[in-house]
Formats: C-alpha cells, sequence, structure tokens
C-alpha cells in the first residue's frame, strides 16, 4: 500500500494520550469471544501447522478454548473457508480515494 489510514493523536496531550492506549485495552478486555468460531479458526491454523502462539494466546489458553469447544460442533460447513465473495459491481471506494 501506498498508503495507510491512521489515526493522528498530535492533538493530545501526553496525559490524554495515555489515557486513550488505556482506553483501546479495556475495550479489548470487554470484548467477547465466540469460543466455537475462536476454536474453528485456531484449529485451522493447527492444521496449517502455523505457530499458534503467534496469535497472542498461549498454548494452554489455545488448549482450553479447544477443549471447551470438542462438545460442540467446531467443523464449519465443508467449503466455505475457500469461498470469496465476488466483487460489487458499484464498489464504494476506488483506488485513489482518500
Amino acid at each position: 500500500m501506498a498508503e495507510v489510514p491512521t489515526l493522528r493523536l498530535s492533538h493530545l496531550n501526553a496525559a490524554q494520550r495515555r489515557a486513550y492506549v488505556i482506553a483501546g485495552n479495556k475495550l479489548a478486555l470487554n470484548a467477547g469471544w465466540d469460543t466455537e468460531i475462536m476454536a474453528i479458526e485456531l484449529q485451522r491454523l493447527i492444521n496449517l501447522d502455523f505457530d499458534v502462539e503467534l496469535t497472542g494466546f498461549s498454548l494452554a489458553e489455545i488448549d482450553l478454548i479447544l477443549d471447551d469447544a470438542r462438545g460442540a460442533s467446531i467443523e464449519a460447513p465443508a467449503g466455505l473457508e475457500d469461498q470469496i465473495s465476488a466483487v460489487p459491481a458499484n464498489p464504494a471506494t476506488r483506488r485513489g480515494d482518500p
């Protein structure tokens, strides 16, 4: 990408920047997980021999997620993982948009 969207914080003072970082982390802590979907995605990474610890979860956490989901069906419908949505006829953004 030639340009990357960013959020500038230069208008914030040091205390406001610190508060912003803390608030962002708190939002992440309050986020919920769909454990079945998480188990599906982690298992797919494992099947691809991906180092799942790079996701930020420890192996113990991953084992717990997978164990908790074992009683439920953790398989996605066949074929959906490789489907790519069609590009809309009239895309909302175009190359060069600000």
